[in-house]
Protein backbone atom coordinates (compact mmCIF):
# COMPACT_ATOMS: atom_id res chain seq x y z
CA UNK A 1 0.00 0.00 0.00
CA UNK A 2 1.14 3.55 -0.77
CA UNK A 3 1.05 6.88 1.34
CA UNK A 4 0.42 10.25 0.34
CA UNK A 5 -0.36 13.46 2.30
CA UNK A 6 -1.62 16.42 0.66
CA UNK A 7 -1.92 19.54 2.12
CA UNK A 8 -5.34 21.01 0.89
CA UNK A 9 -4.08 24.44 -0.03
CA UNK A 10 -1.98 22.08 -2.25
CA UNK A 11 -4.88 20.18 -3.78
CA UNK A 12 -3.96 19.86 -7.50
CA UNK A 13 -5.59 19.75 -11.19
CA UNK A 14 -9.51 21.08 -10.64
CA UNK A 15 -9.34 20.80 -6.92
CA UNK A 16 -9.30 16.81 -7.41
CA UNK A 17 -9.48 14.71 -3.62
CA UNK A 18 -9.24 11.04 -5.45
CA UNK A 19 -6.59 8.95 -4.43
CA UNK A 20 -5.24 8.22 -7.53
CA UNK A 21 -4.14 12.24 -8.47
CA UNK A 22 -1.69 11.92 -5.46
CA UNK A 23 -0.43 8.36 -5.94
CA UNK A 24 3.99 8.76 -4.55
CA UNK A 25 5.21 7.82 -8.37
CA UNK A 26 2.95 10.64 -10.01
CA UNK A 27 4.11 13.09 -7.18
CA UNK A 28 7.42 11.86 -7.71
CA UNK A 29 7.41 12.49 -11.34
CA UNK A 30 5.95 16.13 -10.81
CA UNK A 31 8.73 17.29 -8.63
CA UNK A 32 10.99 16.02 -10.87
CA UNK A 33 9.41 18.22 -13.80
CA UNK A 34 9.34 21.19 -11.51
CA UNK A 35 12.60 21.53 -10.88
CA UNK A 36 14.19 20.96 -14.54
CA UNK A 37 16.00 23.91 -15.48
CA UNK A 38 14.49 23.86 -19.21
CA UNK A 39 11.24 25.71 -19.40
CA UNK A 40 8.16 24.14 -18.52
CA UNK A 41 4.86 24.75 -20.66
CA UNK A 42 1.45 24.27 -20.28
CA UNK A 43 0.23 21.70 -22.88
CA UNK A 44 -2.04 24.65 -23.90
CA UNK A 45 0.25 27.38 -24.30
CA UNK A 46 1.61 25.27 -27.26
CA UNK A 47 -0.92 24.41 -29.08
CA UNK A 48 -2.80 26.60 -32.40
CA UNK A 49 -6.30 25.26 -31.70
CA UNK A 50 -8.41 22.08 -30.91
CA UNK A 51 -11.66 20.42 -31.03
CA UNK A 52 -13.31 17.59 -29.64
CA UNK A 53 -16.30 16.45 -31.81
CA UNK A 54 -19.33 15.66 -29.26
CA UNK A 55 -20.49 13.00 -31.64
CA UNK A 56 -20.44 9.18 -31.40
CA UNK A 57 -23.62 7.44 -33.32
CA UNK A 58 -22.65 7.76 -37.11
CA UNK A 59 -20.34 4.65 -37.79
CA UNK A 60 -21.68 2.75 -40.28
CA UNK A 61 -18.63 0.42 -40.84
CA UNK A 62 -20.29 -2.40 -41.99
CA UNK A 63 -22.95 -0.93 -44.39
CA UNK A 64 -21.84 -0.52 -48.20
CA UNK A 65 -20.31 2.77 -48.97
CA UNK A 66 -20.32 5.10 -51.39
CA UNK A 67 -17.32 7.47 -52.27
CA UNK A 68 -19.76 10.19 -53.23
CA UNK A 69 -21.96 9.86 -50.32
CA UNK A 70 -19.42 8.77 -46.92
CA UNK A 71 -16.34 10.09 -45.78
CA UNK A 72 -13.65 7.91 -43.64
CA UNK A 73 -14.45 7.86 -39.60
CA UNK A 74 -11.64 8.28 -37.51
CA UNK A 75 -12.12 5.95 -33.97
CA UNK A 76 -9.60 5.58 -30.98
CA UNK A 77 -9.66 2.02 -32.03
CA UNK A 78 -8.16 2.58 -35.68
CA UNK A 79 -4.56 4.11 -33.69
CA UNK A 80 -2.79 1.28 -33.29
CA UNK A 81 -2.19 0.23 -30.05
CA UNK A 82 1.85 -0.55 -30.22
CA UNK A 83 3.12 2.48 -32.58
CA UNK A 84 1.48 5.91 -32.82
CA UNK A 85 0.00 5.29 -36.45
CA UNK A 86 -3.13 5.62 -38.04
CA UNK A 87 -4.65 2.06 -39.45
CA UNK A 88 -6.27 3.41 -42.52
CA UNK A 89 -7.98 -0.18 -43.92
CA UNK A 90 -9.77 -0.16 -40.16
CA UNK A 91 -11.41 3.06 -40.69
CA UNK A 92 -15.13 3.03 -40.73
CA UNK A 93 -17.28 5.34 -42.98
CA UNK A 94 -19.69 8.13 -42.04
CA UNK A 95 -22.39 10.22 -43.98
CA UNK A 96 -21.20 13.12 -46.26
CA UNK A 97 -23.70 15.07 -44.93
CA UNK A 98 -22.28 15.14 -40.94
CA UNK A 99 -18.52 15.90 -42.98
CA UNK A 100 -20.78 19.08 -43.57
CA UNK A 101 -22.17 19.76 -40.12
CA UNK A 102 -19.44 19.07 -38.38
CA UNK A 103 -16.25 20.53 -39.52
CA UNK A 104 -14.69 20.83 -36.79
CA UNK A 105 -14.04 17.27 -36.46
CA UNK A 106 -12.03 16.98 -39.67
CA UNK A 107 -9.02 15.91 -39.24
CA UNK A 108 -5.89 17.52 -41.10
CA UNK A 109 -2.05 17.07 -41.56
CA UNK A 110 0.18 17.06 -38.88
CA UNK A 111 -2.39 16.86 -35.61
CA UNK A 112 -1.64 15.16 -32.98
CA UNK A 113 -4.74 13.20 -31.79
CA UNK A 114 -5.30 11.88 -28.16
CA UNK A 115 -7.82 9.28 -26.56
CA UNK A 116 -9.67 11.15 -23.75
CA UNK A 117 -12.45 8.76 -23.26
CA UNK A 118 -12.23 5.01 -22.04
CA UNK A 119 -8.74 3.67 -21.72
CA UNK A 120 -7.34 7.06 -22.41
CA UNK A 121 -4.30 5.70 -23.95
CA UNK A 122 -4.07 5.97 -27.68
CA UNK A 123 -1.82 8.78 -29.26
CA UNK A 124 -0.90 9.45 -32.66
CA UNK A 125 -0.18 11.88 -35.25
CA UNK A 126 -1.88 12.64 -38.83
CA UNK A 127 0.80 12.21 -41.40
CA UNK A 128 1.46 14.39 -44.17
CA UNK A 129 -0.65 11.92 -46.86
CA UNK A 130 -3.54 11.22 -45.20
CA UNK A 131 -6.71 10.92 -46.91
CA UNK A 132 -8.07 14.98 -46.95
CA UNK A 133 -11.65 13.85 -45.65
CA UNK A 134 -11.69 12.15 -42.73
CA UNK A 135 -14.63 12.95 -40.09
CA UNK A 136 -13.25 12.23 -35.67
CA UNK A 137 -15.07 10.62 -33.41
CA UNK A 138 -15.69 12.50 -30.02
CA UNK A 139 -13.52 9.77 -28.00
CA UNK A 140 -10.66 11.68 -29.82
CA UNK A 141 -9.33 14.95 -29.13
CA UNK A 142 -7.01 17.09 -31.73
CA UNK A 143 -4.82 19.58 -31.70
CA UNK A 144 -2.08 21.14 -33.66
CA UNK A 145 0.90 22.33 -32.18
CA UNK A 146 2.36 25.67 -32.57
CA UNK A 147 5.72 24.82 -34.27
CA UNK A 148 7.50 28.24 -33.88
CA UNK A 149 6.95 27.28 -30.46
CA UNK A 150 8.23 23.73 -29.74
CA UNK A 151 8.31 20.45 -32.52
CA UNK A 152 5.18 18.72 -32.76
CA UNK A 153 7.43 15.09 -33.22
CA UNK A 154 8.78 15.87 -29.44
CA UNK A 155 5.25 16.48 -28.07
CA UNK A 156 4.48 13.64 -29.54
CA UNK A 157 7.29 11.72 -28.18
CA UNK A 158 7.29 13.03 -24.45
CA UNK A 159 2.90 12.54 -24.60
CA UNK A 160 4.60 8.70 -25.26
CA UNK A 161 7.23 8.35 -22.48
CA UNK A 162 6.41 7.59 -18.81
CA UNK A 163 5.88 10.98 -18.21
CA UNK A 164 2.86 12.14 -20.51
CA UNK A 165 1.65 8.79 -20.03
CA UNK A 166 1.12 8.91 -16.42
CA UNK A 167 0.46 12.85 -16.59
CA UNK A 168 -2.22 11.55 -19.09
CA UNK A 169 -3.97 8.58 -16.65
CA UNK A 170 -3.45 11.39 -13.79
CA UNK A 171 -5.74 13.73 -15.38
CA UNK A 172 -8.79 11.34 -16.71
CA UNK A 173 -11.57 11.00 -14.20
CA UNK A 174 -11.57 7.83 -12.65
CA UNK A 175 -15.63 7.37 -12.82
CA UNK A 176 -17.56 4.16 -14.67
CA UNK A 177 -16.08 5.65 -17.88
CA UNK A 178 -12.95 7.22 -18.10
CA UNK A 179 -12.49 10.99 -19.44
CA UNK A 180 -10.36 13.79 -19.64
CA UNK A 181 -11.50 17.40 -20.50
CA UNK A 182 -9.75 19.92 -22.53
CA UNK A 183 -8.67 22.09 -19.82
CA UNK A 184 -7.22 18.56 -17.98
CA UNK A 185 -5.44 18.13 -20.65
CA UNK A 186 -3.98 21.23 -21.88
CA UNK A 187 -3.04 21.34 -18.15
CA UNK A 188 -0.21 18.55 -18.50
CA UNK A 189 3.09 20.43 -18.22
CA UNK A 190 5.60 19.96 -20.79
CA UNK A 191 9.37 20.67 -20.35
CA UNK A 192 10.80 22.08 -23.93
CA UNK A 193 14.01 21.62 -23.98
CA UNK A 194 16.90 23.19 -26.86
CA UNK A 195 16.00 22.78 -30.47
CA UNK A 196 18.36 20.47 -31.20
CA UNK A 197 17.80 18.30 -28.36
CA UNK A 198 14.26 18.60 -29.89
CA UNK A 199 15.55 18.11 -33.17
CA UNK A 200 17.41 14.78 -32.00
CA UNK A 201 14.03 13.42 -31.27
CA UNK A 202 11.89 14.13 -34.09
CA UNK A 203 14.50 12.34 -35.72
CA UNK A 204 14.26 9.71 -34.17
CA UNK A 205 10.54 9.85 -34.53
CA UNK A 206 10.41 10.03 -38.36
CA UNK A 207 12.85 7.10 -38.25
CA UNK A 208 10.48 4.89 -36.99
CA UNK A 209 7.19 6.08 -39.19
CA UNK A 210 10.03 5.77 -41.60
CA UNK A 211 9.77 1.57 -40.63
CA UNK A 212 6.24 1.76 -40.16
CA UNK A 213 5.34 2.61 -43.59
CA UNK A 214 8.24 0.45 -45.02
CA UNK A 215 6.19 -2.38 -43.39
CA UNK A 216 3.24 -1.29 -44.81
CA UNK A 217 4.80 -0.89 -48.50
CA UNK A 218 5.87 -4.64 -48.20
CA UNK A 219 2.68 -6.17 -46.81
CA UNK A 220 0.63 -3.67 -49.51
CA UNK A 221 3.06 -5.40 -52.38
CA UNK A 222 2.71 -8.61 -51.26
CA UNK A 223 -0.96 -8.56 -50.81
CA UNK A 224 -1.15 -6.99 -54.73
CA UNK A 225 1.06 -10.21 -55.61
CA UNK A 226 -1.63 -12.62 -54.09
CA UNK A 227 -4.69 -11.08 -55.63
CA UNK A 228 -3.24 -10.70 -58.96
CA UNK A 229 -1.99 -14.46 -58.86
CA UNK A 230 -6.13 -15.39 -57.90
CA UNK A 231 -7.12 -13.04 -60.54
CA UNK A 232 -8.72 -10.89 -57.90
CA UNK A 233 -7.07 -8.27 -59.48
CA UNK A 234 -9.21 -8.19 -62.47
CA UNK A 235 -12.46 -9.66 -61.45
CA UNK A 236 -15.59 -7.87 -62.47
CA UNK A 237 -16.97 -6.60 -58.82
CA UNK A 238 -19.95 -5.09 -60.27
CA UNK A 239 -23.38 -5.18 -58.85
CA UNK A 240 -26.57 -6.22 -60.73
CA UNK A 241 -29.77 -5.01 -60.13
CA UNK A 242 -30.90 -9.05 -59.85
CA UNK A 243 -29.91 -12.91 -59.74
CA UNK A 244 -31.89 -15.99 -60.59
CA UNK A 245 -31.19 -19.03 -58.73
CA UNK A 246 -32.59 -22.44 -58.25
CA UNK A 247 -34.54 -23.31 -55.59
CA UNK A 248 -32.10 -26.09 -55.04
CA UNK A 249 -29.53 -23.68 -54.45
CA UNK A 250 -30.81 -21.71 -51.58
CA UNK A 251 -31.79 -25.20 -49.89
CA UNK A 252 -28.24 -26.13 -50.69
CA UNK A 253 -26.87 -22.60 -48.76
CA UNK A 254 -29.22 -22.11 -46.33
CA UNK A 255 -29.39 -18.49 -47.15
CA UNK A 256 -32.44 -16.92 -49.25
CA UNK A 257 -31.14 -13.37 -48.67
CA UNK A 258 -30.61 -11.56 -51.78
CA UNK A 259 -27.31 -10.16 -51.18
CA UNK A 260 -25.74 -13.90 -50.51
CA UNK A 261 -26.73 -14.98 -54.50
CA UNK A 262 -25.71 -11.51 -55.61
CA UNK A 263 -23.50 -11.85 -59.09
CA UNK A 264 -20.62 -9.83 -57.15
CA UNK A 265 -20.54 -12.10 -54.39
CA UNK A 266 -21.05 -15.40 -56.49
CA UNK A 267 -18.23 -14.18 -58.64
CA UNK A 268 -15.57 -13.95 -55.81
CA UNK A 269 -16.85 -17.15 -54.37
CA UNK A 270 -16.35 -19.25 -57.55
CA UNK A 271 -12.80 -18.37 -57.94
CA UNK A 272 -12.15 -18.69 -54.51
CA UNK A 273 -13.76 -22.17 -54.80
CA UNK A 274 -10.97 -22.93 -58.01
CA UNK A 275 -8.80 -25.57 -55.61
CA UNK A 276 -12.10 -26.87 -54.06
CA UNK A 277 -10.38 -26.93 -50.65
CA UNK A 278 -11.42 -24.64 -47.77
CA UNK A 279 -10.15 -23.31 -44.49
CA UNK A 280 -10.03 -26.37 -43.33
CA UNK A 281 -7.33 -27.80 -45.29
CA UNK A 282 -5.15 -25.78 -44.42
CA UNK A 283 -5.26 -24.96 -40.76
CA UNK A 284 -6.90 -27.11 -37.54
CA UNK A 285 -9.18 -25.13 -35.09
CA UNK A 286 -7.71 -24.83 -32.04
CA UNK A 287 -9.31 -24.81 -28.49
CA UNK A 288 -6.45 -25.12 -25.92
CA UNK A 289 -8.79 -23.98 -23.06
CA UNK A 290 -7.30 -21.76 -20.46
CA UNK A 291 -8.52 -22.05 -16.56
CA UNK A 292 -7.33 -19.13 -14.89
CA UNK A 293 -5.86 -19.30 -11.14
CA UNK A 294 -6.69 -17.10 -8.41
CA UNK A 295 -3.22 -14.89 -7.63
CA UNK A 296 -1.50 -15.94 -11.08
CA UNK A 297 -1.30 -12.82 -13.45
CA UNK A 298 -1.54 -13.92 -17.82
CA UNK A 299 -1.21 -11.57 -20.37
CA UNK A 300 -4.54 -11.86 -22.04
CA UNK A 301 -5.40 -10.39 -25.76
CA UNK A 302 -8.82 -8.92 -26.72
CA UNK A 303 -10.21 -7.90 -30.07
CA UNK A 304 -9.45 -4.19 -29.31
CA UNK A 305 -6.27 -5.48 -28.97
CA UNK A 306 -5.53 -6.48 -32.74
CA UNK A 307 -4.21 -3.75 -34.50
CA UNK A 308 -5.00 -2.80 -38.46
CA UNK A 309 -1.77 -4.27 -39.73
CA UNK A 310 -1.87 -8.13 -38.10
CA UNK A 311 0.08 -7.34 -34.82
CA UNK A 312 -1.03 -8.25 -31.38
CA UNK A 313 -0.55 -6.12 -28.01
CA UNK A 314 -2.09 -7.56 -24.67
CA UNK A 315 -2.60 -6.39 -21.21
CA UNK A 316 -1.82 -8.40 -18.12
CA UNK A 317 -4.49 -9.68 -15.78
CA UNK A 318 -4.43 -11.60 -12.61
CA UNK A 319 -6.64 -14.41 -13.10
CA UNK A 320 -9.55 -13.28 -10.42
CA UNK A 321 -9.86 -10.56 -12.83
CA UNK A 322 -10.28 -12.62 -15.95
CA UNK A 323 -13.21 -12.04 -18.03
CA UNK A 324 -15.11 -15.10 -19.26
CA UNK A 325 -14.57 -14.99 -22.39
CA UNK A 326 -10.85 -15.37 -22.08
CA UNK A 327 -10.66 -19.08 -23.09
CA UNK A 328 -8.38 -19.36 -25.47
CA UNK A 329 -4.51 -20.59 -24.93
CA UNK A 330 -2.06 -19.78 -28.42
CA UNK A 331 0.92 -21.04 -29.56
CA UNK A 332 3.71 -19.23 -31.42
CA UNK A 333 3.10 -19.63 -34.73
CA UNK A 334 -0.92 -19.43 -34.71
CA UNK A 335 -3.13 -17.40 -36.96
CA UNK A 336 -5.82 -16.06 -34.84
CA UNK A 337 -8.61 -13.95 -36.72
CA UNK A 338 -11.81 -12.30 -35.28
CA UNK A 339 -15.11 -14.04 -35.29
CA UNK A 340 -16.91 -10.64 -34.42
CA UNK A 341 -17.08 -7.90 -37.32
CA UNK A 342 -14.86 -10.05 -39.82
CA UNK A 343 -14.93 -7.24 -42.42
CA UNK A 344 -12.43 -5.38 -40.21
CA UNK A 345 -9.53 -7.96 -41.41
CA UNK A 346 -8.81 -8.06 -37.72
CA UNK A 347 -6.28 -11.52 -37.93
CA UNK A 348 -2.81 -11.37 -36.66
CA UNK A 349 0.04 -13.72 -36.85
CA UNK A 350 1.08 -15.19 -32.73
CA UNK A 351 4.50 -14.31 -32.50
CA UNK A 352 6.81 -16.40 -30.33
CA UNK A 353 7.70 -13.84 -27.59
CA UNK A 354 3.12 -14.22 -27.32
CA UNK A 355 3.92 -18.11 -27.06
CA UNK A 356 1.15 -19.01 -24.21
CA UNK A 357 -0.86 -16.10 -24.23
CA UNK A 358 -4.57 -16.14 -24.00
CA UNK A 359 -7.25 -14.99 -26.38
CA UNK A 360 -10.63 -13.83 -25.95
CA UNK A 361 -13.46 -16.39 -27.48
CA UNK A 362 -14.55 -13.91 -30.25
CA UNK A 363 -10.91 -14.99 -31.68
CA UNK A 364 -10.95 -18.46 -33.83
CA UNK A 365 -7.17 -19.51 -32.96
CA UNK A 366 -5.71 -21.65 -36.61
CA UNK A 367 -2.85 -23.94 -36.10
CA UNK A 368 -1.91 -23.97 -39.79
CA UNK A 369 -0.86 -27.37 -41.45
CA UNK A 370 0.43 -27.58 -45.69
CA UNK A 371 1.28 -23.56 -45.45
CA UNK A 372 2.68 -21.07 -44.02
CA UNK A 373 1.26 -18.88 -41.15
CA UNK A 374 2.72 -15.89 -42.87
CA UNK A 375 1.08 -17.08 -46.10
CA UNK A 376 -2.57 -18.02 -44.36
CA UNK A 377 -2.40 -14.63 -42.68
CA UNK A 378 -2.16 -12.94 -46.14
CA UNK A 379 -5.02 -14.79 -47.50
CA UNK A 380 -7.48 -14.29 -44.54
CA UNK A 381 -6.43 -10.64 -44.49
CA UNK A 382 -7.07 -9.74 -48.03
CA UNK A 383 -9.81 -7.10 -48.04
CA UNK A 384 -12.37 -9.20 -50.70
CA UNK A 385 -11.74 -12.48 -48.29
CA UNK A 386 -13.17 -10.36 -45.42
CA UNK A 387 -16.19 -9.19 -47.52
CA UNK A 388 -16.79 -13.17 -47.86
CA UNK A 389 -16.23 -13.57 -44.40
CA UNK A 390 -18.82 -11.02 -43.25
CA UNK A 391 -21.01 -12.15 -46.05
CA UNK A 392 -21.74 -15.11 -43.09
CA UNK A 393 -22.00 -13.13 -40.39
CA UNK A 394 -25.18 -13.66 -38.72
CA UNK A 395 -27.63 -10.38 -39.32
CA UNK A 396 -27.12 -8.38 -35.73
CA UNK A 397 -26.08 -5.87 -33.56
CA UNK A 398 -23.35 -8.05 -32.91
CA UNK A 399 -23.13 -9.86 -35.98
CA UNK A 400 -20.45 -13.15 -36.31
CA UNK A 401 -19.45 -15.55 -38.28
CA UNK A 402 -19.35 -19.18 -36.59
CA UNK A 403 -16.37 -21.32 -36.44
CA UNK A 404 -17.82 -23.75 -38.64
CA UNK A 405 -18.43 -21.22 -41.66
CA UNK A 406 -15.29 -19.99 -40.93
CA UNK A 407 -13.91 -23.28 -41.29
CA UNK A 408 -15.52 -23.93 -44.71
CA UNK A 409 -14.66 -20.65 -46.26
CA UNK A 410 -13.13 -21.37 -49.52
CA UNK A 411 -9.30 -20.32 -49.73
CA UNK A 412 -7.43 -21.02 -53.16
CA UNK A 413 -3.48 -20.22 -52.73
CA UNK A 414 -1.19 -19.78 -55.13
CA UNK A 415 0.74 -22.99 -56.80
CA UNK A 416 4.22 -21.56 -57.33
CA UNK A 417 6.08 -22.82 -54.53
CA UNK A 418 8.67 -20.06 -55.27
CA UNK A 419 5.88 -17.75 -55.84
CA UNK A 420 4.58 -18.48 -52.10
CA UNK A 421 8.02 -18.44 -50.55
CA UNK A 422 7.95 -14.57 -52.36
CA UNK A 423 5.12 -13.77 -50.76
CA UNK A 424 5.92 -15.49 -47.17
CA UNK A 425 9.61 -13.59 -47.56
CA UNK A 426 7.78 -10.08 -48.17
CA UNK A 427 5.71 -10.44 -45.46
CA UNK A 428 8.55 -11.58 -43.06
CA UNK A 429 10.25 -8.56 -43.86
CA UNK A 430 7.35 -6.07 -43.33
CA UNK A 431 6.99 -7.79 -39.78
CA UNK A 432 10.68 -7.26 -39.63
CA UNK A 433 10.01 -3.76 -40.55
CA UNK A 434 7.54 -2.72 -38.03
CA UNK A 435 9.24 -4.24 -35.20
CA UNK A 436 12.12 -1.89 -36.00
CA UNK A 437 10.10 0.80 -36.07
CA UNK A 438 8.70 0.03 -32.69
CA UNK A 439 12.65 -0.41 -31.67
CA UNK A 440 13.00 2.96 -32.86
CA UNK A 441 10.44 4.63 -31.34
CA UNK A 442 11.11 2.66 -27.40
CA UNK A 443 14.65 4.13 -27.86
CA UNK A 444 12.95 7.95 -28.63
CA UNK A 445 10.83 7.49 -25.34
CA UNK A 446 13.94 6.20 -23.47
CA UNK A 447 15.96 9.03 -24.47
CA UNK A 448 13.21 11.24 -23.32
CA UNK A 449 12.69 9.78 -20.50
CA UNK A 450 16.70 9.89 -19.29
CA UNK A 451 17.03 13.70 -20.40
CA UNK A 452 14.28 14.64 -18.15
CA UNK A 453 15.37 11.96 -15.17
CA UNK A 454 19.23 13.45 -15.71
CA UNK A 455 18.30 17.49 -16.25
Amino acid sequence: MSVAAIQASKLGGYRRIDAEYYQPYLLRDELLIQQIKWPVVPLGELVKEGYRVVYENTFIADEPFDPEAHVKFLQAADILSDFPAIGLDSMGWVSRDDWIRYPKGRVKAGEILVEVKGKVEKVAMVPDDFPQEVLITGTLYKMLVNENKVSPQYVLIYLLSRFGRNFRDRVKTNTLISFVSKEELYSISIPVPSPDTQKQISSKYQKAYASYRASEALYAQAQALLAAELGLDKLDLSESLYSVRNVSEVRESGRADAEFFSQRYQRILALMRRSGQTVEDFANLMTRRFKPQIGQPFNYIEIGDVNGDGFLSNQTLLGEEAPSRAQWIMQAGDVITSTVRPIRCLSALVEQEQEGFVCSSGFAVLQPKDVEPELLLLYLRLPIVCEVLDLYTTASMYPAISTTDLMNIPITLPESKALQKNLVAKVYESRQAYHDAQRLLAEAKAEVERMLEGA
